[in-house]
């Protein structure tokens, strides 16, 4: 990790978890703003590859990749399962998601929908989550 400048502006290089160099603008004009962001994108990319990333993030991240692989209405599931998630269970992090929140989603939203809905939701739920594993 290194960082350069070009045009009045700092850039950071690093590599990324496959082996190839990735850059990003620290849009910063002085080296000690530069420094601050490369900290903070330090912790930031240390976090994701320990899946201690919120839920929303996930989420978005799993529904802008969902676009590309699946039909919109199977999008949408996930979309709307993810959402219902988080509103039933806060917006905690990834790593911190344990059966009682299962237990807990059951329990709230087979009050508002029917069974068959929140069963095809928790399936939903259990693939995205397999996923968030997987790629950590």
């Amino acid at each position: 990790m290194f960082l350069s400048k070009r045009d009045g502006v700092f850039y950071l290089w690093y590599k990324t978890d496959d082996g190839r160099r990735g850059k990003v603008s620290t849009r910063a004009a002085n080296k000690s703003e530069a420094l601050k962001f490369v900290q903070n994108f330090r912790q930031v990319t240390k976090d994701r590859r320990n899946g201690n990333i919120p839920i929303s993030q996930f989420g978005m991240e799993y529904i802008n990749y969902l676009k590309f692989t699946y039909s919109l209405g199977t999008a949408k599931l996930y979309r709307h399962a993810l959402k219902e998630f988080k509103r039933t269970c806060g917006d905690g992090r990834l790593t911190l998601i344990t059966p009682r929140h299962f237990d807990l989603y059951k329990t709230k939203r087979i009050q508002e929908v029917s069974p068959v809905s929140v069963n095809i939701e928790l399936r939903v739920l259990r693939t995205a989550l397999n996923v968030a594993v997987l790629f950590r």
